[in-house]
């Protein structure tokens, strides 16, 4: 079981420098992929913001979101709802990271931190993810990141 962060997932609809890593690495998984809830509103708001500024053609943000939702429908992704399991993790974490003894603080954006309290609630040990903060945070939890 893999859980992925928005910052990786998008790059499986949005054609990026590294997609093909991340294209690569879906096909080579066991589905389902593994995501907050969060990641819908997050690639919601990406694709129309890559839109308005021009890095996709109009019409493309609907058409590429509807992908991300069938996707969801079909069980190819499965949402994790931020659920008291979630908000427990959480609550868990903000200790960890900000009082860990020995190490600097490390703070998290609270989208980041809904992130790894959902990959964590669900027990996997692998997180897929771009955003640098998050994969220290990750890191400090002892899961595996990709990319590596």
């Amino acid at each position: 079981m893999i859980y992925w962060d928005t910052s990786a997932l998008f790059k499986l609809y949005v054609k990026e420098l590294d997609s093909k890593y991340f294209l690569d690495l879906v096909a080579s998984s066991e589905p389902p992929i593994f995501t907050s809830s969060i990641t819908s509103q997050e690639v919601l708001c990406s694709l129309y913001r890559k839109q308005s500024i021009g890095d996709l053609k109009n019409g493309s943000a609907e058409r590429l979101y509807n992908r991300f939702t069938q996707d969801v429908s079909s069980g190819r992704i499965t949402l994790i709802t931020n659920n008291s399991q979630v908000i427990s993790k959480s609550r868990e974490l903000v200790t960890a990271l900000y009082a860990h003894e020995g190490e600097d603080p490390l703070y998290l954006r609270s989208l980041d931190l809904i992130h790894l309290a959902s990959a964590l609630s669900i027990k996997t040990k692998k997180l897929v993810a771009t955003d640098k903060r998050l994969r220290e945070a990750a890191a400090r939890m002892k899961l595996e990141l990709f990319p590596k």
